[in-house]
């Protein structure tokens, strides 16, 4: 596996001229202590235990002693030595109480009876600035006094799905795009984008190296407004990067790429709501700038109704604060009052979020939450499953369809079609029929299939790549009549075989041969029966199998008479009728 590390490594690296070590340098998002490395002055062991385990799980460090690579030092006052000694050499690490990383612990005691949570509490990294000592804002100031509304760069062009116009820069306006080199931009038609605007468009990525193509097959990126349609489909299940126009507006302000799914605004919308939120009203309180217009359009692509007031109708109430009007007038009509990590994380995975998870309902006293706005994430795997799923039955368009295997073993083919009694004319099954026969013979296949017609063998399934195949049946009496019938067709095959088994000398071939079998049928007719009788039976003992069943009736004649001379029939014609007659009957 390559580790994937920022841009921080390389630099930490050449400083030290010797490889740096790869944590601190993680872009995991989930990790948001990776660039932390903590020592720990005046803390109760339990509560010590519990934060070093808390940072170096959200992939931190810890050291026990003071280092000039230690960027935090958590303590409860600046009276330990650890704490003056970074005073006096002025180092760069902070002293940050312990709420910063973990909830308040009965044996941390300050004269605040408010609850503390820390980060880990959010699963977002907050601002350490009122929980640095020696003077904590949040031991000096009221909760709910003002606080201005923090900066944030994470939806910063990712607030609109559509943006009405591209901010380009103005200290560069006649720059060259690199973003689009070598890449091939598709950009669909649901856009509904004006002649003027779709030729700036091109425009700009043609003269950045990049091609404009038709074709989604053709690809690197397709720029779409829904999550629908074959091609948005096709484009999901490629591999191609696929965004809104917002992303693409993006790309171009910034000359930076980026994933499609690391904003929630840059891919594009469900034309569906999402199930659950076409009965919530949604109002806000306690965001402003840009943070307030992300979660609007945040709300509406959700398919939730937003308003701007708020009123008895409402159903939640999202702030970054717990200290507003509208924070009072939800706790007394009973509105849901939850963070924006409920909505985000709700339209992430494109289900309605249960509002018992506490990280919704926690805010911290001195910190607004606009400042960890817009760092949610798209999950790949949820967007698979529920737009663009791997479908099982390939389409004639698929490169290579998927066929279901045929199977041509000879022995596992034959004792499945023989057991359950059905005969398959022609095909590989005429195939394996002949070599049968040629290496046993016509009278040993009559045998065998003789024998599968009347008992037929148990029902076995034999798979043939597919679990829900379905076995035939072995009750078929239209294929036992088959399989009889075509046994009587073999009847002339069987007695060819049997002469030419009891044959004396070498078999010629062409006339002559044809000579010999008709020169052996004249004398076979003018033999006796009981000649013929006892060359079957000597036949019978050579053989290796049941002789056939003798037929029962009159035993044959050995005795023939003629009479002559004699004068009983003379001028009496009825008694000659009559003994000619019973002289025919007993002939």
């Amino acid at each position: 596996m390559i580790p994937t590390v920022t841009t921080g490594w390389i630099a930490q690296s050449l400083l030290k001229n010797k490889e740096a070590g790869i944590r601190p340098f993680t872009p995991d998002p989930n990790l948001i202590f990776s660039d932390v490395n903590l020592t720990c002055a005046d803390i109760p062991t339990g509560d010590k235990d519990a934060i070093i385990g808390a940072v170096l799980a959200m992939g931190g460090m810890e050291s026990s002693s003071l280092m000039k690579v230690t960027t935090h030092i958590c303590a409860l006052s600046i009276d330990h030595p650890k704490c003056q000694q970074a005073l006096e050499k002025k180092l760069k690490c902070k002293i940050v109480l312990p709420h910063w990383y973990v909830r308040k612990s009965p044996t941390i005691s300050k004269p605040n009876k408010a609850r503390f949570d820390d980060c880990l509490k959010l699963g977002k990294r907050i601002d350490e600035k009122p929980y640095l000592l020696p003077d904590a804002e949040i031991f000096q100031v009221r909760p709910e006094d003002s606080l201005p509304f923090p900066a944030n760069n994470h939806i910063l062009g990712a607030s609109s799905p559509r943006p009405d116009t591209i901010n380009m820069p103005t200290d560069s306006p006649a720059r060259r795009l690199d973003v689009f080199r070598k890449k091939k931009v598709m950009m669909s038609q649901d856009l509904d984008l004006g002649n003027r605007t779709r030729k700036v468009i091109e425009d700009l990525i043609t003269g950045g190296d990049g091609q404009i193509t038709n074709s989604v097959h053709n690809a690197d990126t397709y720029v779409c407004q829904w999550r629908e349609g074959r091609e948005y489909v096709f484009a999901s299940r490629a591999g191609i990067d696929v965004g809104n126009l917002s992303w693409l507006y993006h790309l171009i302000t910034h000359n930076e790429w980026t994933s499609p799914l690391r904003r929630l605004l840059h891919y594009p919308l469900p034309k569906e709501k999402i199930p659950g939120f076409e009965n919530f009203r949604i109002t806000l309180s306690n965001y402003g700038g840009e943070a307030r217009t992300y979660l609007e359009n945040l709300v509406t692509a959700a398919g939730a109704e937003f308003t701007k007031s708020m009123k008895q109708d409402n159903t939640h109430l999202i702030t970054a604060r717990k200290t507003s009007e509208k924070c009072t007038a939800a706790e007394e009509w009973n509105i849901e009052m939850v963070n924006h990590l409920w909505i985000e994380e709700s339209y992430a995975k494109c289900q309605v979020q249960k509002l018992t998870d506490p990280r919704y309902t926690h805010f911290p006293p001195r910190t607004n939450l606009g400042e960890i706005i817009g760092q949610t994430q798209f999950d790949s795997k949820v967007l698979e499953r529920l737009y663009f799923p791997r479908d099982p039955t390939p389409s004639p368009n698929d490169p290579k369809p998927l066929r279901r295997p045929i199977m041509h073993e000879k022995d596992r083919n034959a004792s499945s079609r023989k057991s359950n009694g059905d005969t398959v004319m022609g095909g590989q099954d005429d195939d394996d029929e002949k070599v049968v026969e040629k290496k046993a013979g016509p009278r040993a296949r009559s045998r065998s299939s003789l024998t599968q017609v009347t008992t037929p063998a148990a029902n076995r399934r034999i798979s043939a790549g597919k679990e829900n195949d379905t076995p035939s049946s072995t009750g078929s009496r239209s294929a036992k009549e088959k399989a009889v019938s075509r046994l009587h067709g073999l009847a002339d095959d069987i007695a060819l075989y049997e002469k030419e088994k009891k044959r004396k000398g070498p078999i010629w071939g062409g006339e002559r041969a044809a000579n010999k079998v008709d020169k052996e049928r004249s004398l076979e007719r003018s033999s006796s029966p009981a000649q013929k009788h006892d060359e079957e039976e000597d036949f019978s003992d050579d053989e290796d199998h049941t002789p056939k069943r003798q037929k029962t009736g009159a035993p044959p004649v050995k005795i023939r008479l003629l009479v002559t001379g004699y004068k009983g029939w003379i001028g009496n014609a009825a008694k000659e009728d009559t003994d000619k007659v019973g002289q025919t009957a007993q002939f």
